[in-house]
């Protein structure tokens, strides 16, 4: 009678290597809210996700903000433009950021729209990243200043509601940077997925996923989404060793990175219909949030027991 709904494609199995059974319904929640979000936008220029004196327990008071997301259209015409090679979105520092952030770092920042606040400085982490990365010129700039794409405070703002197409339409490449990448616990490793991995989606813009081990392969086989083999090398994604895994993400970055414009656009072109293919599908689950009967199995059963109706 009792289910755990969870966005974590380990729960079932790590719960397992505790002897337990409990039931566990595998539901995205975030990726249907996204999803959501950008149909109504899609729909009302003017839709804000957050209303007049909203509140977040995390985040405290959001104020309402206007949204805007890449059509399929727009994606396409973009192809060709003048665009930077990668987009990096930072909110909380985490180690497997603060790297992937210095090793755009060197390559120069002019390249890439990155995005972080000064405000979440954390030295503990900083020092973490220089038993890796001894760079000090970069551990300097987070420390005193800030870099804002298309806010002006990342402390009072969530996953959901701010959404901006031109930092989408101007870059490449997103690479994101999910809520976990390092492992706590080897033996019980974490599957989570949050909303960022769907922003790219939704946006029509290929992406690098530095998140847990199978991440993609998990999208692909649980939802239907197409990832960017062999235009991209996702080789890394089956790397259970975590800084294996992340130096695999920068050889694919560097690989990238040393492309000639044209090339860039080759790479767009090639890629452009398994983004099409996502958007199209994103939006398609983000239509049946409110009848999730069409979309799990196990909520259908939830649904129906709660109903008091006989489970099938």
């Amino acid at each position: 009678k009792v289910y755990f709904i969870f966005a974590d494609f380990e729960l079932k199995k790590n719960l397992e290597r505790l002897g337990v059974n409990y039931n566990v319904s595998d539901y995205s929640y975030n990726m249907m809210t996204k999803a959501q979000e950008f149909i109504n936008t899609f729909n009302n220029p003017n839709f804000s996700y957050w209303g007049d004196n909203s509140f977040e327990p995390q985040f405290g008071k959001i104020k309402p903000t206007p949204t805007s997301v890449t059509t399929a259209h727009e994606f396409i015409d973009s192809i060709g433009k003048e665009k930077k090679d990668f987009l990096l979105l930072t909110r909380h520092p985490k180690l497997h950021r603060l790297l992937l952030l210095s090793h755009l770092h060197k390559k120069g920042f002019d390249k890439s729209l990155v995005s972080w606040d000064n405000k979440f400085h954390n030295q503990y982490l900083l020092d973490n990243m220089y038993q890796l990365d001894r760079n000090e010129e970069f551990g300097k700039l987070v420390t005193e200043t800030s870099s804002l794409l298309d806010v002006e405070d990342l402390t009072i703002i969530s996953g959901f509601g701010f959404e901006n197409k031109d930092i989408y339409l101007n870059t490449y490449l997103s690479i994101v940077t999910e809520s976990v990448f390092f492992q706590e616990d080897k033996n019980f490793p974490s599957g989570y997925l949050s909303e960022k991995i769907f922003k790219p989606i939704g946006h029509c813009q290929p992406f690098i996923l530095a998140g847990p081990a199978n991440s993609l392969k998990y999208i692909k086989k649980r939802f239907g989404y197409k990832t960017f083999e062999p235009f991209i090398n996702e080789s890394y994604d089956a790397e259970y060793d975590d800084f294996k895994r992340l130096e695999l993400i920068k050889i694919e970055i560097d690989k990238f990175s040393n492309k000639t414009k044209e090339e860039k656009d080759e790479f767009l072109n090639n890629v452009k219909d398994i983004c099409l293919y996502n958007q199209n599908l994103f939006l398609e689950y983000g239509k049946s949030l409110n009848t999730p009967l069409e979309y799990n199995a196990e909520m259908k059963k939830m649904i129906t027991f709660l109903n008091g109706d006989k489970l099938i």
